[in-house]
């Protein structure tokens, strides 16, 4: 095990290795695994009236994850899932990777429609049909900052 404190504030921990931190960047053969809270979820404006509450899977974290949703009466394209960090990033917006899970969110064409340092919005182009089960919709993150 190496400990590393390259600028005083900040610790890296290589157990058991192999992992490269130079000037190029940072290199590992082996995963990449994020640990911590699950962000907060909550359904968006357009995901119709009453919509059941999203369903964060088991494992996620700020930096990544995924969720299930559904929708209430009368949804419409946009806002499907607000995402609020469990630890902010400050007043740095990370990049943000979203993808569909399934083939039914992938027909609403999904996308992040705002971003900031304490979490993003996930929204549709195409309207989701009415009175949908928590677990009709799913997307996976990947959050950087």
């Amino acid at each position: 095990m190496t400990t590393f404190y390259p600028n005083s504030y900040a610790t890296l921990t290589v157990t058991p290795g192999p992992l490269t931190v130079g000037t190029g960047g940072i290199s590992t053969t082996g995963h990449i695994v994020s640990t911590g809270a699950a962000p907060g979820m909550a359904a968006g404006g357009s995901a119709g009236g009453s919509p059941p509450a999203p369903v964060v899977s088991t494992g996620a974290s700020d930096s990544a994850g995924g969720a299930t949703f559904g929708t209430g009466t009368v949804p419409s394209a946009g806002a499907m899932v607000v995402v609020t960090f469990a630890s902010s990033y400050g007043a740095n917006t990370p990049g943000i990777s979203l993808d569909p899970a399934n083939a039914a969110t992938g027909s609403l064409v999904p996308y992040i429609s705002s971003a900031s340092g304490t979490g993003f919005t996930v929204s549709v182009e195409n309207a989701p049909a009415a009175s949908q089960a928590n677990t009709t919709y799913a997307f996976s993150y990947v959050v950087i900052g």
